[in-house]
């Protein structure tokens, strides 16, 4: 992350040119930039009429040590729509920042090198179609004077932009009437291939009616986010006119601080049609590593309403960074479209305190916002304790007020160390109007993420040998099935990532060299003389979902829209205190629907002589097997060479069923097409075969294994919507 010097120019207006600080506070840069207003200067292809691009920024080669300009945004900037009012106090303006980044190896003055290099940063500033030089203002702007002041407090004047630094440009338009304003801006500095770098600006001034919307919330708090972590959040605004015309026109949407902040899908302009919703939607990330103690980031997002009273408005962005130890499963839900004034069925989080030291004392939990209706299923100041998890902790639904797709939150308070601390998972839902939705889901493909769970206690010493001969039928499995696979065995006690191969690597693939060999050898273990194995179900948490370096590096594994199985060979029940359900399996994947998930187990089921088992069996993976779809084998079987192809085939088969986002109202019919080609439910003639059925428990769509449709088509669902008060 490159720190962000804070920068301010100091302008004084001339005929075709502002630059530098007044007389007396360093000398007169008064000759230099009058001669250098009559020089010819070979513009970038924007004053042509074309779009250049980005400066390359490629320092000359043989030159180690020259300064290399990188000046943000395009060689032509349109700063959109402005909506222009005679009588507004104050006036409106657009306004955006170019950021100035020294690539080279030298620092970077902003000044002509024949001025020298000490000094003020020096530019041009040329009127082009409709504009006058008294409109525009670079550097600092004085909203409460309404005064271009161009300080750039932090430019150090004679030590320049040192190498690797950047700093923000401020550039302001402020139009005196309707119509196109254009500018040509052009910075000077002593990089040797780029003595000026120029970019044209053009704003258009348009008459609409001033805007009257309401705007929530006042503010966002992103709450805590550990290293790495991320979340989007946003500012809703509705417009309240509702006659044909009245549209609400938003200009200069920004956000400071790009460090931390970012925008979403959010263009500079928008128009809010009437009786309309939006949201300016806002990223906040944590850096990679951050301090145990928290540490909060602020900034402010900001618009220009189109209404002559109002003017730039402006709302707190804040985040802390911190030890994250209360993790929301899932971190993010989707409810997906809902009719207007219906309500979905409820979804529960559960709390998860990842951190193994501290309790957390539990305080209350919200939803955000008005469409999101949250319920805490636990009392204020219960304890979670280290390690310990609360299913269903709150409970939440959606039902939608307006037509428009919104994110909102449930936001969790607790006390972490004895501060008042705030999480917060994100919420997803679009109100519709009543009538057929149309659902588009990709076609599954045969890529699978496999991971192994290897029991490795003393109590399975005694299957050792077998377990050895046999596993390899998995590995057959995958290769025959064709399936783009990844292999991975989860870490042993004592050991923190994915175990490795003999050459280090994490995981295996069809390239893998010797790989027969390296499955081997991932499979193979000296299992200790004690009891010490976590459990299945505690050693992928364990693995995947702490907030460690260790389970960042392990989530490598994951490939974006693969399958996701799992494994496990025990032969003792699960000794984790803390419950666990099938949805924080699901969240182990960021982005995995439940349909992606197989888990399949080898476990004690009846004993034999030569077999013994560490403990009675629990109903836990049987849970999670009938829920998924996985395989239950029985590890003292006498041949256990059948039931390990099993599990590779349920593991590495494509995937045939579809979780739908919406709510199928169960009184009327669905419509499947691939590739725009009905299918209907079950051929016709004689026999007949189901194509296709609707299981409404899981609310998913599944396909006949031996008539899916083909890897990667385009599958099409078309129901009525349930609507539930």
């Amino acid at each position: 992350m490159q720190l962000r010097r804070a920068v301010a120019l100091v302008l004084v207006m001339a005929s075709g040119c502002v630059c530098g600080p007044p007389p007396g506070e360093f000398d007169s840069p008064r000759a230099s930039l009058d001669a250098s207003v009559d020089e010819p200067v070979t513009p970038d292809a924007s004053v042509l009429g074309e779009d250049a691009g980005t400066d390359a920024g490629v320092v000359d080669a043989g030159s180690p040590n020259v300064p290399d300009i990188e000046v943000s945004a395009s060689a032509f900037i349109d700063l959109g729509d402005l909506a222009y009012f005679p009588s507004a106090n104050p006036p409106a303006a657009a306004v955006t920042r170019l950021v100035v980044r020294n690539v080279g190896r030298a620092p970077l003055f902003l000044r002509e090198p024949a001025a020298g290099s000490a000094g003020p940063p020096s530019w041009r500033i040329t009127p082009l179609s409709g504009g006058r030089l008294e409109q525009f203002c670079a550097g600092h702007f004085d909203e409460a004077s309404q005064s271009c002041t161009g300080e750039l407090r932090g430019y150090d004047v004679n030590a320049g932009l040192a190498p690797g630094d950047d700093l923000e440009l401020p550039l302001r338009i402020t139009p005196e009437g309707l119509g196109v304003s254009e500018f040509l801006f052009e910075l000077f500095s002593n990089d040797p291939d780029e003595l000026v770098t120029s970019r044209r600006l053009r704003v258009t001034t348009v008459f609409v009616p001033p805007c009257d919307v309401e705007i929530s919330p006042n503010g966002i708090d992103f709450g805590l986010l550990g290293g790495g972590d991320s979340l989007e959040q946003a500012i809703t605004i509705r417009n309240r006119l509702s006659q044909p015309g009245q549209v609400c026109l938003i200009s200069n949407v920004e956000v400071s601080n790009p460090a931390v902040f970012e925008l979403v899908d959010t263009p500079r302009m928008l128009r809010l049609e009437p009786n309309a919703t939006l949201q300016l939607r806002v990223r906040a990330t944590a850096p990679p590593s951050v301090r145990p103690q928290p540490m909060a980031a602020a900034a402010e997002l900001q618009f220009s309403l189109a209404n002559p009273s109002l003017g730039i408005q402006r709302f707190p962005l804040v985040v802390t960074f911190g030890e994250s130890c209360l993790r929301l499963s899932p971190r993010t839900f989707d409810f997906g479209s809902t009719v207007v004034g219906c309500a979905t069925p409820e979804k529960a989080f559960h709390l998860v305190n990842r951190c193994w030291a501290k309790p957390l004392t539990l305080i209350r939990a919200s939803a955000s916002s008005t469409p999101f209706l949250a319920t805490q299923q636990f009392g204020t100041r219960d304890q979670l304790a280290p390690g310990g998890m609360l299913e269903n902790a709150v409970r939440v639904r959606h039902r939608p007020l307006t037509n428009a797709s919104l994110i909102g939150s449930v936001r969790v308070e607790v006390l972490q160390d004895g501060r008042p601390t705030t999480y917060v998972a994100a919420l997803r839902g679009e109100g519709v109007v009543a009538g057929p939705m149309t659902e588009r889901i990709p076609a599954s493909t045969n890529k699978t993420d496999f991971v192994i769970v290897l029991d490795d206690s003393g109590s399975m010493e005694d299957k050792q040998q077998r377990l050895h001969t046999h596993l390899p039928a998995i590995l057959e499995a995958a290769t025959s099935s064709g399936s783009d696979f990844r292999i991975a065995v989860a870490p042993l006690i004592g050991e923190t990532l994915l175990r490795p191969t003999s050459t280090g690597a994490r995981w295996l693939t069809p390239a893998t060299p010797d790989l027969s060999g390296e499955f081997h050898h991932l499979v193979t273990s000296n299992f200790p003389a004690s009891d010490a194995f976590q459990g299945c179900v505690e050693t992928l948490f364990r693995t995947f979902s702490n907030h460690t370096t260790s389970a960042d590096r392990n989530r490598q594994f994951f490939r974006p829209g693969a399958a996701l199985s799992v494994f496990c060979v025990t032969d003792a029940p699960e000794y984790w205190t803390a419950p666990t359900t099938f949805d924080l399996l699901v969240a182990l994947k960021p982005g995995l629907r439940p349909a992606q998930l197989r888990y399949s187990v080898m476990r004690f089921i009846s004993p034999v002589q030569g077999c013994s088992s560490g403990g009675d069996p629990n109903a836990r993976h049987d849970g999670f097997v009938d829920r998924s779809g996985g395989t239950r084998e029985d590890l003292c079987g006498t041949d256990l060479s059948i039931p390990m192809q099993r599990v590779g085939q349920v593991s590495f088969e494509r995937r045939s069923s579809y979780d739908l986002t919406g709510t199928p109202d169960p009184s009327r019919p669905l419509r499947v097409y691939v590739d725009g080609t009905e299918w209907a439910p079950v051929t016709t003639g004689s026999p007949q075969i189901t194509v296709w059925t609707f299981d409404a428990l899981k609310n998913q769509l599944a396909f006949n294994p031996l008539a899916q449709p083909p890897a990667g088509a385009e599958i099409k669902v078309e129901y009525e919507r349930a609507c539930l008060q």
